[in-house]
């Protein structure tokens, strides 16, 4: 993710905090997708599809072809997100910092984490997360199995894996329900949840960024650990120490 020298690793940010400002010209300067010519207008009785909805233009492939097959991708305008198609190096810098996370990078988290590196561009005071340009997930997963630095993988049911062609793999299997954390570590944390009041109780419901919230705290009882780990963290804390949970049922 940088060049500059390592850190220990107690004293490295999580990687999903250090998104490359890279990304932020290469968002601003594209293109919003235009609406597919000849598209027929949603009939007054129909179902209303997800892009209707919130008044988004699903992308045309034939119309988002930029260089050498290369998606293009759209400008951002705030207050209409409009979809995106990431570059294929955009998308190995999310890989990689998923690895960095010791996070095995999933279809469905590595378009969490493309979204986290374009919000991290464009996000000014004011602005919340829906104001954030959605990503076609069908589109992500044909860029990643046209990237040659990429190896695209069937997971169970609908879900892939993306992985990193000659790159060792160290991932923390967040669903396991072996505990090979400290009981210190698990004191601290029982102490914490006990002790939060008014909205720092209110965490959000998915482990994924609930561990990224607590991350961000920079609570003693997590020093060290990574983004994987503190969702495994999270993840046995609901469903075996019962030290959290959802505030209705």
């Amino acid at each position: 993710m940088s060049s500059l020298p390592t850190a220990p690793r107690s004293q490295r940010p999580p990687a999903w905090f250090d998104a490359p400002q890279r990304l932020g010209q290469a968002y601003m300067e594209a293109r919003r997708l235009p609406r597919p010519p000849g598209e027929a207008r949603r009939s007054r009785g129909a179902k209303p599809s997800p892009c209707a909805v919130v008044g988004l233009h699903a992308p045309s492939p034939r119309q988002v072809q930029g260089t050498h097959g290369v998606p293009a991708q759209p400008r951002v305008e705030f207050g209409r997100p409009s979809y995106l198609v990431p570059q294929p190096s955009e998308v190995v810098a999310a890989v990689q910092s998923l690895y960095a996370d010791e996070l095995k990078p999933l279809g469905r988290i590595l378009l969490k984490r493309v979204r986290e590196f374009n919000a991290t561009a464009i996000f000014s005071p004011g602005l919340d997360d829906s104001h954030v340009p959605l990503i076609d997930p069908k589109w992500l997963r044909k860029i990643c199995e046209s990237c040659d630095q990429l190896d695209v993988r069937p997971e169970e049911g609908k879900e892939y894996s993306v992985l990193l062609k000659g790159r060792p793999q160290h991932f923390v299997d967040v669903c396991s329900s072996n505990d090979p954390y400290p009981s210190e570590m698990w004191a601290g944390a029982a102490a914490y949840f006990e002790s939060m009041r008014g909205e720092e109780m209110m965490l959000p419901g998915g482990r994924y960024a609930c561990a990224q919230i607590l991350l961000g705290r920079q609570l003693p009882f997590l020093q060290g650990r990574s983004l994987g780990e503190v969702c495994h963290i999270v993840q046995l804390a609901v469903s075996q120490k019962r030290i959290l949970g959802y505030l209705e049922g």
